[in-house]
């Protein structure tokens, strides 16, 4: 694979992202890795693939039947720490940044950013982040994207 199919990349995106991701936490033995939140978790830190958005742009087709394709992935990233108080919120706030820095440079190596050659390129995109009282703890949610680059081209 190149980075370069005959369709959507987003579906070779999205499992390419779920290797890297994994690759990524390999040495993080409590944290719950899933194609898509699923429920009940068994730790308390966990990463969940989400969303795919593909969109294409007209004004780059080329003489070869081919055009450029942005695929945007959500990717929800958390942290629960039982208990309450300042030291417990930090906790949790520490411990999910620390899960998406873990990500980010994994991918920011130049051997994973191609995700396994699914696309040209991948980097982290926005974040977007809550932090609350849940379920007698503290509980962080990082929203982050990740955005890749994709050409489809006509075989």
């Amino acid at each position: 694979m190149s980075g370069i199919h005959p369709s959507t990349g987003a579906l070779l995106a999205r499992k390419g992202l779920e290797t890297e991701i994994r690759a990524a936490l390999a040495g993080e033995k409590e944290v719950d890795v899933s194609a898509g939140f699923s429920w009940p978790m068994r730790f308390h830190d966990w990463v969940a693939l989400g969303n795919v958005k593909a969109t294409r742009d007209a004004a780059t087709i080329g003489p070869r039947r081919q055009q450029q394709e942005t695929l945007t992935i959500d990717v929800n990233i958390g942290a629960w720490r039982p208990g309450s108080g300042s030291e417990i919120a930090e906790a949790a706030w520490e411990r999910a940044f620390q899960l998406l820095a873990l990500i980010e440079a994994h991918l920011l190596d130049g051997a994973n950013t191609t995700l396994g050659g699914a696309v040209l390129w991948c980097l982290p995109g926005d974040t977007d982040t809550t932090g609350d009282e849940y379920d007698d703890g503290y509980q962080v949610e990082i929203a982050a994207t990740f955005v890749c680059s994709h050409r489809t081209r006509a075989t």
